[in-house]
């Protein structure tokens, strides 16, 4: 019954996630937007740093990074049993990209997660969403030493006009 709760839950906020045009609002407003909602929901300290002005990307890259995020927080919220998480954006003047997602929370063995294939999607799609951006995503964590989740990407306005 909890199992059902919980995946009603998951399914209900899938749901209203997918209703919330990003492109409206921007990348920047939607993570502040997470960002607020796990601190409303959670007693986790979270900080968010940007270190870019305004990140110009299109909307399609601005929602796979957005759903990245989204994604680390809702893994942090359900499994970390973090006491503090940070999210750095972070990008410079060639297009290159930077989204820090840590915590400090119990970590995991990412062996044993690899090896249960299909049991953590959300994980694998984090990858296939890092590699629609022409990114990398790594993915850091130790039993009892948190988890560092970081996304890297270059974009430059320039090479689509």
């Amino acid at each position: 019954e909890h199992g059902l709760d919980e995946a009603y839950t998951d399914l209900r906020e899938l749901i209203a996630h997918c209703r919330v045009p990003i492109e409206q609002q921007g990348l920047l407003p939607s993570i502040e937007r997470v960002v607020k909602k796990f601190r409303e929901e959670t007693s986790i300290h979270i900080l968010l740093q940007c270190e870019c002005q305004d990140p110009d990307v299109p909307a399609n890259m601005e929602m796979n990074i957005y759903r990245i995020v989204q994604e680390a927080l809702t893994n942090i919220k359900k499994h970390a049993n973090a006491h503090i998480v940070r999210v750095l954006l972070s990008c410079d003047g060639n297009g290159n990209f930077r989204i820090l997602i840590e915590n400090d929370g119990e970590g995991f063995d990412k062996a044993s997660v690899e090896s249960k294939e299909g049991q953590h999607l959300g994980l694998t799609i984090m990858q296939e969403r890092a590699r629609h951006l022409g990114g990398r995503l790594r993915i850091e964590s130790e039993l009892e030493e948190g988890t560092r989740i970081e996304l890297k990407f270059q974009y430059l306005r320039e090479q689509v006009e």
